[in-house]
């Protein structure tokens, strides 16, 4: 009997430590820890793009991936994790930048100090002065890490790389010049200098002449393929930086033509050249024929036989155009838009001149005889000038657009001429017409209304409205005029007239007034034909009493 009680006791605590054992484990798996963890680089700097953290576990010599994170949350990775021993692994861009194992057990939070730090490239040309610019490309050897940056002022800043052993590949102007090994330690500071291969060449660009051009570029070729083009400036110097010891091919251009071209070797530091180029500067002067400056609007100056050139000098009585390649040009003058010279001329060593010829022409004036001309004033359109003409009969002029302002009878009449040979003005006197139109106040048209048209005292039409009340005055000289207006006999209209267009001019009558009038005047002529009929009539009558 005890002895079943002793085995019921024992299998009793058998199994309440196996409960308590599998409730342990429970809690033991299902309790995790908070893990925090701040990335900071060897310059003390705090990441938090491009990181992946890691955390592994070894199982049966297998490394097992516990967890892995890639953004970050105020500046910190959080997770969280069951406690246990794990290895701690982050990567910067792909780079495995920090590893160590990690007792993990709490609420934790580390600062994880990676290898990544900050570096300081110099580049110097063979002179010694900093490189002008380029590109610089690092690959660390074992990664696929890259990074290319710009030279600038001869230096390049690398923040954030991660140590380690660089290829550095550096090219200038397209040209791969260097590839070097540049060892980036766990240090927050790394900075080194090179030397490259590089030299400037100085150009002078001069003339035929021997004067420095004023514009202008050099282009810099190597096989086939354009390495580096630069302005001339004003002084006439180009300087060609930071160029690769090599063979190149340089040629001059001025106006897209090439002027010069010659083959060299870049070899030490520092190359000088000064280079005469097939250029010249050209005076231009514009002339009538006896010798007189001429303003000229505009003058093209067009290349031909195959030289692409073509160039406009606006405003020209005289000046001088620099940087012309030599060649054969087409000259074209103008004032206003009349073309008044058109010749091509070659532009030679010899020639340092060019003078434009301006034709005069001859404008007469033809009048009629039956105007009067006051004054004639000729307004240069072009030159926006004026003169007052005393010979009404001709006048010498410049191609061109001009105005005459004429004053005929006291009127101004304007006529516009061009001028590109000789030629005629014809002065005629300007004609109108004159519509009068007579309607009565109920707006209906009267017919037979006698109109007259006076000048200076002077008829000069008279006519009779037709069945639409209207009269048609044609070929009328432009001046003052009176109108006056009969209807039956009687003036019923006045005006005085300044006719300087056609006009048409409505005039409104009151007929009935007309008409009351017309009654009284047969009333009275009635009145005193019947007291001369009675006085007639007893004239006879005493006669007869009388006999």
């Amino acid at each position: 009997m005890e002895t079943k009680k002793l085995y019921s006791l024992s299998a009793f605590l058998l199994l309440a430590l196996t409960i308590a054992m599998i409730f342990t484990v429970t809690y033991v798996i299902a309790q995790q820890y908070r893990l925090r963890i701040k990335v900071i680089t060897l310059t003390n700097r705090t990441l938090t793009k491009d990181i992946t953290i890691r955390v592994l576990r070894t199982v049966n010599l297998t490394e097992e991936l516990v967890k892995e994170v890639n953004e970050s949350l105020n500046e910190e990775y959080v997770m969280d994790l069951p406690p246990g021993d794990y290895e701690l692994s982050i990567f910067y861009k792909g780079v495995e930048v920090y590893r160590a194992p990690m007792e993990f057990y709490n609420d934790t939070t580390l600062e994880a100090r990676i290898n990544v730090t900050d570096a300081i490239l110099k580049f110097y040309d063979l002179r010694g002065e900093p490189v002008k610019n380029g590109t610089l490309e690092l690959a660390l050897r074992g990664t696929n890490f890259t990074l290319s940056d710009e030279i600038r002022k001869g230096e390049v800043e690398l923040k954030d790389i991660p140590v380690g052993s660089y290829i550095i590949r550096v090219y200038v102007h397209g040209m791969k010049i260097s590839e070097i090994s540049v060892q980036v330690n766990a240090t927050a500071t790394n900075s080194a200098a090179l030397t490259l291969n590089l030299s400037d060449v100085v150009m002078v660009c001069e003339n035929i002449r021997g004067r420095p051009l004023s514009s202008g570029l050099v282009k810099v070729v190597k096989g086939n393929r354009t390495v580096l083009i630069k302005n001339i400036s004003s002084g006439g110097t180009a300087v060609l930086e930071d160029l690769p010891l090599g063979e190149y091919e340089i040629a001059v251009m001025v106006r897209n033509v090439t002027v010069y071209t010659k083959d060299i070797i870049v070899n030490r530091p520092e190359v000088s050249l000064i280079v005469c180029c097939n250029v010249t500067d050209i005076r231009l002067k514009v002339k009538d024929v006896n010798g007189k400056e001429v303003y000229c609007s505009r003058i093209d100056i067009i290349g031909t036989k195959g030289l692409n050139v073509k160039l406009s000098v606006p405003h020209v009585v005289e000046t001088t155009v620099s940087n012309l390649p030599l060649g054969v040009y087409r000259i074209v003058a103008y004032r206003g838009d009349v073309v008044f010279y058109d010749k091509e001329a070659e532009i030679t060593k010899g020639i340092s001149q060019l003078n434009i010829t301006c034709p005069i022409y001859r404008l007469s004036i033809q009048t009629s005889g039956d105007i009067r001309i006051r004054n004639i004033i000729l307004v240069d359109v072009i030159e926006n000038r004026t003169m007052l003409l005393t010979d009404f009969s001709k006048v010498d002029l410049y191609p061109g657009r001009y105005l005459f302002v004429v004053n005929m009878d006291d009127v101004d009449e304007v006529y516009q001429v061009t001028v590109k040979s000789n030629t005629t003005l014809r002065i005629l006197p300007k004609r109108v017409t004159l519509s009068v139109i007579v309607v009565n106040t109920q707006g209906n048209p009267i017919k037979g209304v006698n109109v007259t048209l006076v000048r200076e005292g002077t008829v000069m039409f008279q006519g009779i409205t037709d069945e639409h009340g209207k009269v048609v005055i044609d070929s009328l000289k432009v001046g003052n005029y009176k109108i006056i207006l009969y209807l039956r006999g009687e003036q019923v209209f006045t005006k005085d007239l300044e006719v300087t267009k056609d006009i048409q001019l409505l005039v409104e009558v009151n007929e009935r007034i007309h008409q009351r009038k017309m009654i009284n005047v047969s009333i009275a002529l009635t009145i005193t034909a019947i007291s001369i009929l009675l006085i007639m009539i007893r004239s006879k009558v005493l006669k007869v009493t009388k006999g």
